[in-house]
């Protein structure tokens, strides 16, 4: 299935209806690393990220987030964003075919700042857990870390000492809205993520793999704009 220019996955050959009842009913796993993900790096990043969008970045403590809107000069809408505040860097996490757009809108802006901008989309994947079970599932996969419990509040996972050390991250983010995560991965960690994520539904009928074309449907049917 094509989004943008970006290619995901439409259904897993399934009822689409199985594939929403799962978004409404227990939790979906859905692999959303066609959107798209910039990471703004540098002394200046806050203070130049805050002044392209129409959120308090600057506001944001260490590992919380915000939703915002990139807008023009004149106020007129680009895109949104989630943006996520982490040790070293802003993560901004947009629509499918929307990273190289943002990146160029933003690149026109800097000019003195101590800033650069990265299209990070092909380095990291995201796997993203929607519905009232998603909790569940988080506790299934046994990181030994807490879900984060605000709104857009992201934490670094810590890989176990025998484990390949890697940048891990999880976020809380109900896309649909209701309780729902985001899994950032380096490309190479997906696959063991996703036997991981798999463990998890295959011992359970609620939690099921979704498609962009459920995730969508739900979507709408909620009233959430995109």
């Amino acid at each position: 299935h094509e989004v943008n220019g970006r290619i995901t996955v439409g259904s897993y050959g399934r009822n689409t209806a199985a594939e929403c009842a799962a978004f409404r009913g227990g939790a979906g796993v859905v692999d959303l690393s066609c959107r798209g993900r910039l990471a703004a790096i540098g002394s200046d990043r806050i203070a130049f990220v805050h002044g392209q969008v129409t959120s308090d970045v600057r506001g944001l403590a260490t590992g919380r987030g915000c939703y915002a809107a990139v807008v023009s000069a004149k106020g007129r809408m680009e895109s949104d964003a989630t943006i996520y505040r982490l040790d070293d860097e802003l993560l901004l996490d947009v629509e499918p075919g929307f990273a190289d757009p943002v990146k160029q809108r933003l690149d026109t802006y800097i000019i003195a700042a101590d800033v650069e901008v990265i299209d990070v989309s092909d380095a990291y994947g995201m796997f993203s857990v929607q519905g009232p079970f998603a909790e569940s599932v988080w506790q299934r996969l046994d990181t030994g870390l807490a879900l984060p419990a605000q709104r857009f509040e992201i934490r670094k996972i810590t890989p176990a000492a025998d484990a390949p050390q890697v940048e891990l991250y999880v976020a809380r983010h109900a896309r649909l809205g209701t309780g729902g995560f985001d899994l950032f991965a380096p490309m190479d960690a997906m696959a063991a993520w996703a036997v991981r994520l798999e463990r998890a539904f295959d011992s359970d009928a609620r939690i099921a793999p979704c498609g962009w074309e459920a995730l969508e449907l739900v979507r709408r049917a909620r009233g959430i704009p995109r």
